[in-house]
């Protein structure tokens, strides 16, 4: 039997099931592939291209390639500097369009909000609340918080298209 790996309240995995295919819907998006996810586990559950864990610390890297795409499922107790990095990488050509999964709360954070006006669209994901998984993929629990996905680049109108059943989509 595995043994769980110590618990991290930060390492809660993106579902991806029948009642809740974020990864699926992110991947339509992206025409199939996750280029980039720099907040991910060692065993790279989302199947990222590329890929940076805790140990490789995304917030110290620099971009060295131009990745199509980036998702990202930042640690909610403190996603402000990962995506402020993101971001920058966005606004600096290195990712040409990225989706961010994060706590509605987030939109009225002073260190993310203005980040996050910045963006072409907004899906806030309506019920059932998301039911993150543990660090071995499992499910864990429902949050107790709302979500949203902010998408960043310059196809919003297919971001639209694939999450609009999903939630209430705000486009810019």
């Amino acid at each position: 039997m595995t043994e769980e790996i110590v618990w991290n309240k930060d390492c809660w995995q993106t579902p991806n099931t029948e009642k809740q295919p974020i990864l699926s819907l992110v991947r339509d998006v992206f025409d199939g592939l996750i280029c980039l996810d720099p907040c991910t586990m060692p065993n790279n559950p989302t199947k990222a291209k590329y890929y940076f864990t805790e140990a490789d610390d995304f917030l110290s890297q620099t971009p060295s390639i131009i990745y199509d795409n980036c998702w990202m499922n930042p640690p909610f107790s403190k996603p402000a500097p990962f995506l402020e990095k993101m971001f920058d990488w966005y606004k600096t050509g290195h990712i040409v369009q990225a989706i961010a999964l994060l706590k509605s709360g987030t939109m009225h954070n002073q260190s993310t909000s203005h980040i996050i006006n910045q963006s072409r669209s907004i899906c806030f994901w309506r019920s059932p609340r998301i039911a993150f998984l543990n660090n071995l993929g499992n499910p864990k629990k429902k949050a107790d918080f709302d979500c949203i996905l902010v998408y960043f680049g310059p196809d919003h109108w297919e971001f639209y298209k694939t999450f609009k059943s999903r939630g209430i989509i705000r486009s810019h």
